[in-house]
């Protein structure tokens, strides 16, 4: 099992100029066995969680120990994580992996800056290949 990355803290962006981004898309991670035209496989809070959680461990970030030590809940700074969920309002599911258990229940972290955008692309505004 590979514990961290080759490119680990090799490159690392800098706030307010440029960052390493972390993406993962509801869309493209897997393709259903039966009629992947017409559905997408289900997204699991735990499958995302490895695959967030991995990356973010990946990029040579620490555990948070208040919660445990395989929880990677916090980028390095200068890393964005960007969650598409490609229109299919699955928004609790892709915030799963940075939400912590404290006496009130499950609260996203303190230290994360949550956005929710709306992006629009026309087949115009791609280059084609």
């Amino acid at each position: 099992m590979i514990e961290e990355s080759q490119l680990s803290g090799k490159f690392q962006g800098v706030q307010g100029k440029s960052c390493i981004m972390i993406h993962f898309d509801v869309q493209l991670f897997a393709e259903a066995a039966k009629r992947p035209d017409r559905r997408s496989p289900a997204l699991t809070s735990a499958l995302l969680k490895k695959l967030i959680h991995g990356a973010i461990k990946g990029r040579g970030a620490s555990p948070n120990s208040k919660v445990g030590p395989d929880h990677y809940d916090k980028p390095l700074d200068g890393d964005f994580v960007f969650l598409n969920d490609g229109g299919r309002n699955v928004i609790d599911v892709l915030m799963s992996p940075f939400k912590t258990k404290d006496a009130k229940g499950a609260a996203l972290a303190h230290y994360l800056d949550v956005s929710e955008i709306t992006l629009c692309l026309s087949q115009d505004s791609l280059p084609l290949l």
